[in-house]
């Protein structure tokens, strides 16, 4: 037998015929091919042997990769599946909460196109026509807000965003400001899950204690207490799953209503509405907004020893986790919990709205949604009576910000003509008013902003009076307002609204707020030789600047001294009041 015919036949055996050569050849790494152990013999059997070899490689990978092709194809269409099978889930589920909307809404503008034909023909401003529709509003209002309140989830979130609108009817706000972001807690398997699809690991594996029972729950997500392996206690937020698609879906859901609502009230213009609340739920799905918002806010507020936001664990957080300081508090508008802790009701008032000052006229960017249940207030440091006289609270406090998702902000320009406006409220200057306010909301708005942003009605009657004075004669002009404005005014508007709620709430009138407000308008306000659209001609003017310095500075020494006085009388009252009346 030749030595070639003898190493095909060992190759195609898959024999070893010599000791130590696999199919009587040898690999010698310093040459450029085979050597065997016969001498150039096996060298001819060479180009044979490598082609087999090159063509069995080759038949190997070409099948492997055709069934790893197979399985992508098999994964890809099995996650497709499970995306549409959890997509008609999601829209079985809303079944319901459609249901309700949509019988609410067919209840609703059936009845109020039964009472507006009624009073057709009546003056709009008749006391009989306004009570009517104060009765309708109320009825319905009350209506909607069970309606909310059975959906949960986004309806909460519209309902709240819909309150902080002075657009709305006052019955509307009113009751709407009863939602709160509360839901049922999902049970920990759910929580289990999204944890492990962010982090890869189980609460076990991440934290030294995690509490399974959820220590708040909301629309979006819910909050569990815990404590990292270094020892510190934090909060852990966790998304809920699915929760995207089941906010696409009630998100098609509220258009295809608002599209039913403009056709059967023309004069009824909701689109803004639906387009805040549409962007403002796009930002808030990914945490991770959310880090950042925070951080950049937390070096704005480096020097402000009152307001502070909580430190975030940056290497647990993800697109649908949060891991951040625990936080141990009352609500700020807790008004009992704040008065048990020692702290002034209206000093945190002062604090709150000097920090909305400073983030709207200075900073120029804003944390858009303020409600009390994002705003916390903690002690800091031991109570003392020099904290008192000079700080107004016997408690030293600082108020906390949560929930930093949905933020604004301010085009430059914008806040720069915003600054002027409420400067010139301070000096009573009308011609500046409705220049700016035409700048800023078009013709619609020189006499409207003004009243939206400053008025002080505590009544219906009071509103409605301020509303006739400005040219608004219902609901669909204001709306109309809004519709046409730009997105930054209409949140600025919607800011402004809760602020000056929770600072009525805190003891700071309208007066007060403007006093703050003009005072940090004033640092915002663009240089003196600065000129352009944005600069209205009268802050050019260095006599109308120093006027403006006086009367700031001669209403904060005012009001300083007024409270000083009160709190020292206060303090002598507390130590010898027994003295001093004494029978």
């Amino acid at each position: 037998m030749s030595t070639v015919t003898r190493n095909l036949l060992c190759l195609l055996s898959r024999g070893q015929p010599m000791t130590g050569y696999p199919y009587g050849l040898l690999w010698t790494p310093y040459q450029s091919g085979f050597t065997g152990p016969y001498g150039l013999a096996s060298s001819v059997a060479h180009a044979g042997l490598h082609n087999v070899g090159v063509h069995r490689h080759a038949t190997r990978r070409g099948v492997i990769k055709a069934f790893l092709a197979f399985i992508n194809l098999v994964s890809f269409w099995l996650s497709i599946l499970r995306a549409a099978y959890d997509y008609a889930v999601l829209l079985t589920a809303s079944l319901p909460r459609t249901m309700r909307t949509a019988v609410w809404l067919m209840r609703a503008g059936l009845s109020y196109k039964i009472h507006l034909a009624r009073i057709a023909s009546e003056d709009p401003e008749s006391d009989k026509v306004q009570e009517i529709m104060r009765v309708l509003h109320t009825r319905w209002a009350r209506e909607l807000l069970s309606v909310c309140r059975a959906n949960g989830g986004v309806y909460i979130k519209a309902g709240q965003f819909a309150s902080a609108f002075g657009a709305v009817p006052v019955e509307y706000r009113q009751l709407l400001r009863q939602l709160e972001d509360k839901a049922t807690p999902r049970p920990y398997a759910d929580i289990r899950r999204v944890l492990r699809a962010e982090l890869g690991r189980d609460a076990e594996g991440l934290f030294s204690e995690f509490e399974t029972t959820a220590t708040a729950a909301a629309s979006l997500a819910q909050v569990h207490r815990a404590r990292l392996v270094t020892g510190e206690e934090v909060a852990v937020k966790v998304q809920y799953p699915g929760l995207a698609a089941r906010v696409a879906a009630d998100l098609a859901v509220m258009k295809l209503f608002n599209t039913v609502a403009a056709l059967l009230f023309p004069n009824l213009h909701l689109g803004w509405l639906y387009t805040e609340l549409e962007q403002k739920l796009a930002v808030e799905l990914d945490f991770r907004t959310e880090v950042r918002n925070a951080s950049r806010l937390s070096c704005l507020l480096v020097g402000n020893p009152r307001v502070s936001v909580p430190i975030m664990v940056e290497r647990l957080c993800g697109p649908r986790i949060l891991v951040m300081e625990w936080i141990a508090g009352v609500k700020i508008n807790d008004l009992e919990g704040l008065r048990a802790r020692h702290i002034s009701p209206r000093a945190v008032g002062l604090a709150l709205v000097k920090l909305y000052a400073q983030l709207t006229f200075v900073d120029g960017f804003m944390h858009a949604d303020p409600h009390p249940g994002n705003l916390m207030v903690r002690e800091k440091g031991k109570p003392g009576l020099l904290s008192w006289l000079l700080g107004g609270s016997r408690q030293p406090f600082e108020v906390v910000l949560l929930d930093h998702g949905t933020y604004l902000d301010i085009d430059k320009q914008m806040r720069q003509q915003f600054c002027q406006l409420w400067c010139s409220f301070v000096t009573a200057d009308k011609v500046a008013q409705a220049e700016l306010s035409t700048a800023l909301a078009g013709e619609r708005g020189t006499l409207v902003l003004p009243v939206l942003l400053t008025h002080a009605a505590r009544t219906r009657e009071e509103e409605r009076a301020l509303q006739r004075s400005v040219g608004i004669n219902g609901f669909g002009d204001m709306a109309a307002l809004l519709q046409h404005a730009s997105r930054e005014l209409v949140e600025l508007l919607r800011i402004n609204t809760i602020i000056r709620g929770v600072a009525n709430q805190l003891g700071i009138g309208m007066e007060e707020r403007k006093r703050i407000f003009a005072t940090f308008a004033r640092k915002g306000l663009p240089p003196r030789w600065q000129r352009g659209p944005q600069v209205h001609p009268h802050f050019n003017s260095l006599f109308y600047r120093m006027k403006l310095l006086i009367v700031l500075n001669t209403w904060r020494t005012a009001v300083h001294v007024k409270y000083t006085g009160m709190r020292l009388w206060s303090a002598v009252l507390a130590v010898l009041g027994d003295v001093l009346f004494a029978e």
